[in-house]
C-alpha cells in the first residue's frame, strides 16, 4: 500500500506503514522531488534510509503516479535553489502609492501560499474521486463534505464573514484554477488607502487561464478577502466569484 499526500513544498509518503517526508517544489501538473532529502522516515522517526529503500521509495511513487494529472519527477541528490524555480512569478505594484510598498509582499504572498494549497487539496480530492470511479463509486456524499468542510476551514482566517456568508463549492476542477501559480504569472498589487488592497492575478500570454481579482478590506489590522471576481485578459469583464 502506498500513499501519497503533501504541500507545494513537500510530499510525504506513506509505504507499508512507513512515512518518509521529502522535499520539493510544485511546477505545473509536476512535483519535483529532492532524492537528496531523503535522510530518515519520519515514521519510525530517526530511521535512516537505506540506498536500497531510497530505490524502493522512488519506484513504488513513480508507479503510482505514472499516468496520472499530477507526475512525480526526483533531481539529481542536490537539492535545487527554491529561488531558481521562481523566477517567472512576478509580483508588480501598480497604481499604489510608496508609503504603501511595505504591505505588497505580505498581502500578495499570503494569498498565493494560500491558493497554492487550495490547489494541493483539490487534486488531492481529484485522486480520491478518481480512485473511487475506478472502484465503480461515482459519487462519494460523505468524502464530498469532508472535502467541503477542511476546504472552507482552510480559507476561514482569510476571509470576511461577509464572503463566507455566501460561499459554496459544488465541485472541483481539475487542475486547480490556480495551477499557473506555479508556473509562471504576474501579481499586480494596488493599494490607495490603508482600508483596503487589491491583487490582480494573470498567468502569462502562453497559458490560457483566468485571471483573478481579490479586494481585501483591513479588518483589525488584517487584510481579508471580501469580494472575488474572475476575468480574460483580453475581455477585462469581471465576473463575481463566491468561492476561492
Amino acid at each position: 500500500m502506498i500513499k501519497i499526500t503533501g504541500t507545494n513544498t513537500f510530499i510525504d509518503v506513506e509505504i507499508d506503514g512507513r512515512i518518509v517526508r521529502i522535499q520539493g517544489e510544485m511546477g505545473m501538473g509536476e512535483f519535483y522531488c529532492h532524492k537528496g532529502s531523503m535522510q530518515e522516515w519520519l515514521v519510525p522517526a530517526g530511521e535512516k534510509i537505506s540506498e536500497e529503500d531510497k530505490k524502493m521509495i522512488i519506484q513504488r511513487v513513480m508507479e503510482k503516479t505514472a499516468g496520472s494529472h499530477m507526475v512525480i519527477t526526483f533531481d539529481e541528490e542536490e537539492p535545487v535553489k527554491t529561488e531558481t524555480k521562481k523566477k517567472e512569478l512576478s509580483i508588480v505594484p501598480k497604481d499604489t502609492a510608496e508609503k504603501y510598498l511595505g504591505y505588497m509582499n505580505t498581502i500578495v504572498n499570503e494569498i498565493l501560499d494560500l491558493l497554492k494549497k487550495l490547489n494541493l487539496m483539490i487534486e488531492a480530492q481529484f485522486d480520491k474521486e478518481a480512485e473511487n470511479e475506478k472502484n465503480n463509486i461515482f459519487f462519494d456524499e460523505n468524502c464530498f463534505d469532508e472535502f467541503l468542510e477542511q476546504y472552507k476551514k482552510v480559507i476561514t482566517p482569510f476571509c470576511t464573514e461577509v464572503f463566507l456568508s455566501k460561499w459554496y463549492r459544488n465541485s472541483i476542477a481539475k487542475p486547480g484554477n490556480y495551477y499557473y501559480l506555479n508556473e509562471s504569472a504576474t501579481v499586480y498589487f494596488t493599494m490607495k488607502r490603508e482600508s483596503k488592497a487589491l491583487v490582480f492575478i494573470e498567468p502569462t500570454e502562453e497559458i490560457s487561464a483566468e485571471c483573478y481579482k481579490f479586494e481585501l478590506i483591513n479588518v483589525n489590522g488584517k487584510y481579508l478577502i471580501d469580494k472575488m471576481f474572475y476575468y480574460f485578459k483580453r475581455e477585462q469583464i469581471y465576473h463575481k466569484m463566491q468561492w476561492l
